[in-house]
């Protein structure tokens, strides 16, 4: 029996629960083709309603209104006298076109006065739009003043919305004046801007665009009278409830991802990793996103607006081809979600390679000072690429390369590379280009990095930009190393008094560390000199070491 009470008891609760969120007072909704700036202010006067701090979002909402009787200054001075008049005229005729459309509910009303103009039609030569340093040439611009600032600044409510419309008497690129119909729809435009609209694609609506064509929209549309009526109704309702001090609800999207990570697996390299992110909308508004991968090496295809309580997919695409072993990426979620603007999802891989290369695809290769150095590589091509190695070609004439089936079962191949003496003294690399019949995989290349004789680490020595204040003596260190054999430094010839240098043994017989100073004595400018270092190393009797510094005056 108790527990049938505590059950009926839940019941109730729950529905008194349900009853009232259905009761709850939602945010004024808004059009969709508001501007930009003008929506995410009402927006943020809606949210601070449901916070409940009503003393603020009455102040907000008393900037943002727009008043019922719009006073517009137009400053024709710049327009030629020949076709002032009918120019003016044109202006008048948008300004009547609204009033006709709206009915009296929002009125524009002319004004010789400037300093009471809400807002003010100024007529140009040439109208420019500067955006991230790059300069075009427009029709019209149209930029309101609003009296409460952007995140993180304060607002300043002493201020009352204000417009200041710039319009291009000519036509963009040309010496062509706008004709008389482009100014009515230019200046029906800037009218619907102050009104808090965005532009549309509609070349029946005045917020539409002007095709310098003889089709022009010269009256406001329905549904531009529609969304500047809805926008008055919004901002009105927003004052109301905040002067009532009523906390409102709303609707917001939930993003929910269903994973963090994911990975797929082993991957052939050369083949698509490919991958299903799942993103539920558990919220009661639409859920926007827009995801876009960390590098280039991902593609992502996604529902851009999910419904609410319904699920979206991102698919993704990590290609694999120059990678090897394990491979990790991000996507990037951007949403509309105000708890999660920003969200990430790892997608990862192990790529195998179809071609295994031992000892390494990337090796070290010591030169023997006198005749040929070979190095022998084992190529194993995995069951699942299904291919064979067809040729392996070297990138340098002094390298030869063959290639030869093992007789350790299929797929295994041995490749020789030979290194003539001729090869470089010092560091120098080459590289083997395996070419197979795979298409994922239609070749590898093996990168040999070799050395031979006296390794000097670095050629030339850098002291820098030397000024009158610059601490001496300066000092830097060059190390030779030789891996094939010993060798000894005899001596050093140094014939520059400013110079100094001293020799230092790390391992006698492989291995030297070489001081190089400077003391001061050089005339100002570019400073060349030589340091001769001489080795008992039949290949290498004489090194030569250039020191490099500019001299500044004080």
């Amino acid at each position: 029996m108790r527990a049938l009470v505590t059950a009926g008891l839940f019941a109730i609760a729950l529905s008194l629960v349900a009853t009232a969120q259905d009761n709850r007072i939602p945010a004024p909704e808004f059009p969709k083709e508001t501007a930009s700036v003008e929506l995410d202010l009402l927006k943020r006067t809606s949210s601070m309603l449901a916070r409940g701090e009503f003393e603020t979002a009455a102040k907000y909402a008393s900037c943002l209104a727009a008043p019922s009787n719009i006073k517009v200054y137009i400053n024709s001075v710049s327009i030629p006298r020949a076709q002032r008049e009918t120019y003016v005229a044109a202006t008048n005729k948008a300004i009547g076109a609204w009033n006709s459309a709206l009915n009296g509910a929002i009125k524009f009303t002319p004004t010789n006065n400037a300093d009471e103009a809400d807002l003010i039609l100024l007529y140009e030569w040439d109208v420019a739009e500067i955006s991230f340093g790059q300069f075009k040439l427009i029709c019209s611009d149209t930029r309101i003043s609003y009296p409460v600032a952007g995140p993180g600044q304060e607002p300043d409510f002493s201020r009352k919305r204000a417009g200041l419309a710039r319009i291009s008497l000519k036509i963009p690129y040309t010496e062509n004046m706008h004709t008389v119909d482009s100014i009515q729809h230019l200046t029906g435009h800037a009218l619907g801007s102050y009104l808090g609209l965005a532009p549309t694609s509609s070349e029946e609506d005045f917020m539409g665009p002007d095709w310098h064509s003889d089709k022009v929209a010269l009256t406001p549309s329905a549904n531009d009278v529609k969304r500047a009526l809805a926008l008055q109704q919004g901002r009105a309702k927003l004052a109301q409830l905040a002067q009532a001090r009523t906390v409102v609800y709303m609707p917001k999207p939930i993003l929910v991802l269903e994973k963090m990570e994911y990975h797929a697996g082993d991957i052939m390299r050369g083949d698509s990793a490919w991958f299903e992110v799942k993103v539920r909308n558990s919220g009661d508004a639409p859920l926007e996103i827009e995801a876009k991968p960390t590098c280039g090496c991902t593609v992502a295809n996604y529902d851009k607006v999910i419904p609410p309580k319904s699920e979206g997919i991102i698919k993704a695409e990590m290609k694999t081809a120059g990678y090897r072993g394990e491979f990790a990426k991000s996507i990037e979620i951007t949403s509309n979600d105000p708890d999660k603007p920003l969200s990430s999802v790892r997608i990862g891989c192990t790529i195998v390679q179809g071609v295994q290369i031992l000892p390494s695809e990337a090796h070290t290769l010591t030169l023997n000072d006198t005749g040929p150095t070979v190095q022998e590589f084992e190529l194993r091509v995995s069951p699942k690429l299904n291919a064979q190695i067809t040729r392996v070609t070297a990138n340098v004439p002094y390298v030869e390369a063959a290639l030869e089936k093992t007789a350790n079962g299929d797929g295994v191949y041995k490749v020789k590379a030979t290194v003539k003496p001729e090869a470089p003294i010092g560091r120098s690399i080459f590289l083997l280009t395996v070419q197979t019949t795979s298409i994922n995989e239609p070749q590898v290349t093996i990168s040999v990095s070799c050395e031979k004789g006296i390794i000097v680490m670095p050629i030339s020595v850098w002291l820098g930009a030397i000024t009158p204040t610059t601490p001496l003596p300066i000092e830097q260190t060059v190390t030779m190393v030789k891996r094939s054999g010993p060798f000894k430094i005899t001596s050093v010839e140094n014939s520059d008094p400013a110079m100094t240098h001293r020799i230092e043994t790390i391992q006698d017989g492989s291995q030297y560390r070489l001081i190089i100073g400077y003391k001061g004595g050089w005339p100002l400018g570019q400073a060349r000199k030589s340091v001769i270092v001489h080795t008992d190393d039949p290949n290498q009797p004489r090194i030569e070491i250039t020191v490099m510094a500019n001299l500044l005056g004080g």
